[in-house]
């Protein structure tokens, strides 16, 4: 198996939009894996699809949690994670990828699907620097992990929202690899819960540099988010 896609979701019908664009893919094995802590499996059983499709369907922590067993029971050497609303860019998309590297990380880009979005750049690229430690430079949808990342470790449920860069800054100080695309990868919703934009989404961020920065530079990080906080609520 190439690809394994794990689309987290609660109560949420639009997955099957998702899968559709995934079992479009050319060229490459590909499976999905829908955890949804809400349904039944009377739900899933009407659905024909032509991947192998995995439904996963118990309660979970939030949505860190149900990451964590889709990406438990994944076949793929590669694994991205999209949202319930998330589509595949392009029928060839997945093929197009270096997926035959031996690095760590496969980067690209995604597009916001809500080009309305007043906070939200329509396009985002991915970038592993040590910018990540300022601001949250990868955008899950745009990121194909290789299997091994989540050997010894995984999302953190702790958190609600910034689990994925908590596990991106933990990648960050292990060195890993990553391989740079511009390929766009995803359409995404863009009207998630990072995108709000209120304190809470701060709060984390602190919460999460505290626990995985040196103490020096996480005081010099309180200034630093506050500054982002008031930035976005002013403009």
């Amino acid at each position: 198996m190439d690809v394994s896609v794990v689309i987290p979701c609660f109560k949420e019908p639009r997955w099957e939009n998702t899968i559709r664009s995934i079992e479009s893919q050319q060229g490459i094995q590909i499976e999905a894996i829908v955890v949804d802590g809400s349904a039944s499996p009377a739900f899933f059983s009407k659905w024909d699809f032509k991947i192998p499709v995995t439904f996963i369907h118990e309660q979970d922590a939030g949505v860190y949690d149900a990451m964590n067993k889709g990406v438990k029971i994944a076949q793929g050497k590669w694994i991205l994670i999209l949202g319930a609303n998330d589509q595949l860019a392009s029928d060839s998309c997945l093929s197009e990828l270096p997926l035959d590297s031996d690095v760590d990380l496969i980067l690209g880009e995604i597009e916001n699907i809500d080009k309305d979005h007043r906070l939200t750049p329509t396009a985002h690229r991915s970038v592993w620097s040590k910018l990540i430690y300022w601001k949250h430079t990868l955008h899950q949808q745009s990121v194909l992990y290789n299997s091994r990342c989540f050997q010894e470790k995984q999302f953190q449920i702790e958190y609600q929202v910034l689990g994925d860069y908590a596990f991106h800054l933990q990648l960050r100080k292990q060195h890993v690899s990553a391989q740079h695309t511009t390929i766009l990868i995803s359409k995404c919703d863009g009207n998630g819960l990072s995108k709000q934009f209120n304190w809470s989404l701060y709060a984390e961020e602190l919460k999460l540099k505290k626990q995985h920065l040196p103490l020096p530079f996480y005081w010099i990080q309180i200034l630093w988010v506050a500054i982002k906080f008031l930035f976005k609520k002013m403009f």
